[in-house]
């Protein structure tokens, strides 16, 4: 159990990181080149194909015109995901203390506290549309669990922070492993989702 836990919190970890960043460069060239390949985009000057190629990477939700609360719920809980595991200050010290010796300026840690607090309100809330709204928005099983997943590592982490659970000798002794395993999770299934979608026109909503 000691060896399997010790390989999760290294070589699986850094195997997980290639795999995600592999995976999202991979993301982003095949949304490039669906670009280039439309019609209507090369029917477009220099200055246009910029703008077309820079709201494609930075996109914007048509639902913002309906449903503005919401879209803006959105851009803030996928900020906050991208935001708190890289200038979170415990992270930023374990870089530090890494082979690579890489050190950048943390966030102030209550703002990572608001922030992974923010996460996880947005996990219920989508959690609790969905359920509500099971049947309009088709919702299944994987639905529910890319949630539950993406909240996983936020809640551990800040737990393991605050030492909330430290009276529990069970959450003492692993809560480190859970949120080094769930995030690894996260990162994986992140590269899953954005391999499976597939640039329609008649579908994209940004």
């Amino acid at each position: 159990m000691g060896e399997l836990l010790y390989f999760a919190e290294t070589t699986l970890l850094w195997i997980v990181a290639v795999f995600f960043l592999l995976g999202i460069g991979w993301r982003i060239f095949f949304l490039i080149v669906s670009i280039f390949r439309r019609r209507r985009f090369s029917r477009l000057n220099a200055w246009h194909r910029f703008f077309a190629l820079v709201g494609a990477l930075v996109p914007f939700h048509r639902a913002v015109l309906k449903k503005p609360l919401y879209t803006a719920i959105r851009y803030a809980f996928n900020a906050c995901i991208f935001i708190v595991p890289i200038w979170f200050s415990g992270h930023v010290y374990l870089w530090e203390e890494s082979r690579f010796e890489w050190y950048w300026t943390p966030l102030p840690d209550a703002w990572a506290d608001w922030m992974t607090l923010f996460v996880l309100a947005a996990c219920a809330f989508f959690l609790t549309r969905r359920i509500v709204l099971k049947n309009r928005l088709k919702a299944g099983i994987p639905d529910f669990l890319f949630i539950l997943i993406t909240g996983l590592p936020f809640l551990t982490g800040y737990f393991l922070t605050h030492g909330t659970l430290d009276s529990i000798p069970f959450f003492e002794n692993y809560l480190w492993y859970m949120h080094v395993i769930s995030g690894e999770i996260m990162l994986a299934m992140i590269v899953f989702l954005f391999c499976r979608t597939r640039l329609r026109e008649e579908s994209c909503v940004g």
